[in-house]
């Protein structure tokens, strides 16, 4: 009986006789008006973070406009500008979007309706993926992740080509420690360093990050908690990470190099020429960088111990020059 209820506890959606009907109503998806409410509610969610960015950058101009009438204010952004910044977080902007709908759904079916339909639900998933986003997003992993691909493109040459390939290929497998979304990201932002910093075609930059996506999305499948499909699947069918590994691991980094070799192949050219491009780049970094200059020489140097600088002295090796003026005084003097 313990055992019983500490399951319950534990996992309360998967028994439905603690749920009330109108939840088992929810839950049975058949359309009534509230169903159609929620549509646009996730509708309007979507518009959001589409439109995120826009938001953060109209926000930010907004800022600028204002910060001459708030000087010498004791808070530099306005109540307003702080809520448009807080709206344009990618993060929150679905966590926002839950309270109009717990809202209408207590308009339709009451307040213990809607705490019952929040206390019966399976937060497992989302709260492992908020866990493992903030673990994999810390300066340690990401270093040692950066670290690992720069080795693995330096073993290859350290060419613009070596780094494109190590990055589509290391970057997404990364996805099965870091999650999906860490490896996206870590992937994605070394990328713009060592890549897309070169100006690829329009042609070849589509194509890489197409590329990334698919490799990304089957990367994540080398242990049994980093994709959220796997998790899933992995916790009914009893799947360790050594079962991941041998059944699909392999299958799938095999298909992530073949899929890598071909787009290098039909891009080689181009990534031939970006090569000469970025060697031309670090060149001419080099001889305009400061260390390749030779360093001024100090303002008061030239008077102390250049020779030409004073009347006073001359060089002993140099004879001095006498001018008609002083030749004639000497003359006269005598």
């Amino acid at each position: 009986m313990a055992f019983l209820l500490a399951e319950i506890a534990k996992q309360p959606h998967k028994f439905d006789c603690i749920k009330l009907p109108m939840v088992l109503e929810l839950e049975a998806l058949r359309f009534t008006p509230f169903h159609l409410i929620a549509l646009l509610i996730f509708i309007l969610a979507i518009l959001h973070t589409l439109s995120a960015s826009w938001l953060h950058e109209w926000t930010r101009g907004l800022e600028k406009r204002q910060a001459p009438k708030r000087k010498g204010k004791r808070w530099e952004r306005s109540p307003l500008v702080q809520v448009l910044f807080f709206l344009s977080e990618v993060e929150v902007i679905f966590a926002l979007w839950v309270v109009p709908l717990a809202i209408v759904m207590w308009c339709f079916y009451g307040l213990e309706v809607v705490l019952d339909f929040l206390n019966t639900r399976d937060y497992t998933e989302p709260l492992f993926v908020v866990v493992i986003l903030a673990l994999s997003a810390t300066r340690p992993i990401i270093r040692l992740a950066e670290k690992l691909i720069h080795w693995c493109a330096k073993g290859l040459g350290g060419s613009l080509s070596a780094w494109w390939f190590t990055l589509l290929t290391v970057g997404p497998l990364l996805g099965s420690f870091l999650t999906e979304v860490g490896a996206m990201t870590l992937s994605a932002l070394l990328l713009s360093r060592q890549f897309y910093e070169f100006h690829p075609s329009s042609k070849l930059a589509y194509a890489t990050i197409a590329l990334l996506f698919v490799n990304v999305s089957v990367g994540g499948i080398l242990t049994d908690f980093a994709s959220p499909a796997v998790l899933v699947l992995a916790h009914y069918w009893h799947w360790t990470t050594p079962d991941m590994i041998v059944h699909f691991g392999w299958k799938a980094a095999l298909g992530i190099i073949i899929s890598n070799i071909i787009y290098w192949y039909a891009f080689r050219k181009e990534l031939k020429l970006l090569d000469e491009r970025k060697r031309t780049l670090a060149a001419s970094r080099f001889i305009h960088s400061p260390k390749s200059q030779e360093a001024p020489i100090p303002p008061g140097s030239l008077s102390s111990t250049s020779p030409l600088s004073s009347g006073s002295s001359s060089s002993p090796t140099t004879p001095q020059s006498s001018s008609p003026a002083s030749s004639s005084s000497s003359a006269s003097t005598k």
